[in-house]
């Protein structure tokens, strides 16, 4: 089993068999390439296995129209990732997560965090739901 996966652009790291967190390394504009890159290195590490995401957008600056909507898609699609936390620091990746969120609506649970502890705790908090509403 794959543990972490690193490129320049972004770092994939598997916490434990459910949670699997992702950095995106530079300020960059994130294009259908990046979000195309990612999905497959998510895929590679995580698996079929189900798993929630903690997603640090701190460091993106601007998401293509055609990388929203992959990612949309993707998030919707998926049969593995249960829930998502975006993570960010910044007040433009902050605006950039709401924006996301308010034009999108993904299927799943997503939430916008400014601390990655705040994160972890709510994406367990969530999957927990998920385990006792399926059950």
């Amino acid at each position: 089993m794959i543990l972490k996966l690193e490129t320049n652009e972004f770092a994939l790291e598997r916490i434990d068999q459910s949670l699997v967190k992702a950095v995106l390394r530079t300020h960059m504009e994130l294009t259908l390439t990046h979000i195309s890159r990612f999905d497959q290195a998510l895929e590679m590490l995580a698996g079929n296995q189900a798993h929630g995401l903690i997603l640090d957008i701190s460091k993106v600056i601007y998401i293509h129209q055609e990388a929203r909507e992959f990612l949309v898609h993707a998030l919707q699609t998926s049969e593995s990732t249960l829930a998502t936390a975006l993570v960010t620091e910044t007040m433009l990746s902050k605006f950039a997560g709401k924006l996301f969120l308010n034009l999108h609506q993904p299927l799943i649970p997503i939430a916008l965090f400014d601390h990655h502890t705040e994160a972890k705790h709510w994406i367990i908090s969530s999957m927990n739901n998920l385990r006792v509403d399926a059950a």
